[in-house]
């Protein structure tokens, strides 16, 4: 992409993260089957868009990048 100059936009990577949370009967955790884990990061998702709290939820970029060319 270029401005309105013609110079190439530079491009960045930034990483989120996102907490959610799944019931099981695990005491550790370690052994949640991916299925419950898909299900409660799904769900959390939907109720983010629902509402309209995702930046509140996420937070700012932990790590941020430039993108090589």
């Amino acid at each position: 992409m270029k401005d309105s100059y013609g110079r190439e936009l530079k491009k960045f990577n930034h990483a989120f993260s996102l907490g959610f949370s799944v019931e099981s009967d695990d005491q550790s955790g370690m052994n949640i089957p991916t299925s419950t884990i898909t299900e409660g990061l799904l769900f959390r998702i939907a109720n983010l868009i629902e509402c309209g709290e995702m930046y509140e939820a996420i937070g700012p970029p932990y790590d941020t990048y430039e993108n090589e060319e």
